[in-house]
């Protein structure tokens, strides 16, 4: 009986051990991820000279820097990566090194272009819904009328563009629906996506949306029901060309 009873407590440490490594990775991940994002962010507001220069020297650091991503009142202050897939940064940081916060990323499949022509209809970023209120957390804060009404701007800047987005739609949903539509074959399938994705919203904004219209997409994890997404739409309302 005392060999059954050393065994079931020998087995408890070593749940107890197992568990407090992982909280404590989990924790350190947080910690160390937030520390490097405060020192990219003093390299890009230090660079010396124009926007070019400033963007140059991310882009040294890792090559598949894109962007910076900004939403006013929130801690969404981000430099923006794409992968060649939309794992990889799920689990790596800006330096590509091992990390569960991961890095916000734009979908692999978008484009950069400040040609309109060219330019896709809808632009895609994701980052993780972090408890520790991280990464694109804050997204959640949209969900309350009073903050969605009054927080209405997103910025993305590029090498050579600073876009200025206006927010009109946030909803829950499955990662199956199709929200992540980044082209259309028709003027008449872009309008029904937009005018499906504006009605889909908890909260209603009176923004007119056509054809003609680019849009970005933020989407991050969330904890109401099984393979949940929460997503915010914001529509393009000012561009400025850097030369």
């Amino acid at each position: 009986m005392k060999n059954k009873y050393k065994l079931i407590k020998y087995i408890f440490i070593a749940i107890v051990i197992i568990n407090s490594s992982y909280i404590f990775k989990y924790f350190y991940n947080i910690y160390s991820n937030d520390k490097l994002l405060k020192n990219i962010k003093k390299t890009y507001k230090n660079a010396t000279n124009s926007h070019k220069n400033k963007f140059d020297e991310l882009v040294k650091k890792n090559p598949d820097f894109v962007g910076w991503l900004k939403i006013n009142n929130t801690n969404i202050n981000f430099p923006v990566v794409q992968g060649k897939d939309n794992k990889f940064y799920l689990d790596k940081d800006f330096y590509k090194k091992n990390n569960n916060s991961g890095s916000i990323f734009m979908d692999y499949k978008n484009k950069i272009t400040n040609n309109i022509k060219n330019r896709d209809k809808n632009i895609i970023f994701y980052g993780h819904n972090m408890k520790s209120n991280t990464m694109f957390a804050e997204l959640n804060k949209f969900t309350n009328k009073n903050f969605f009404m009054k927080n209405k701007y997103i910025t993305f800047n590029t090498r050579t563009e600073n876009l200025k987005f206006e927010i009109f739609s946030v909803y829950k949903t499955k990662s199956t629906e199709n929200y992540r539509k980044i082209n259309f074959v028709s003027e008449k399938q872009h309008e029904n996506f937009l005018n499906k994705i504006k009605n889909n919203s908890l909260l209603k904004k009176n923004i007119s949306l056509t054809h003609n219209d680019f849009i970005i997409t933020l989407s991050t994890c969330a904890y109401d029901f099984d393979d949940a997404r929460l997503v915010l739409h914001a529509k393009l309302i000012k561009e400025k060309i850097l030369k």
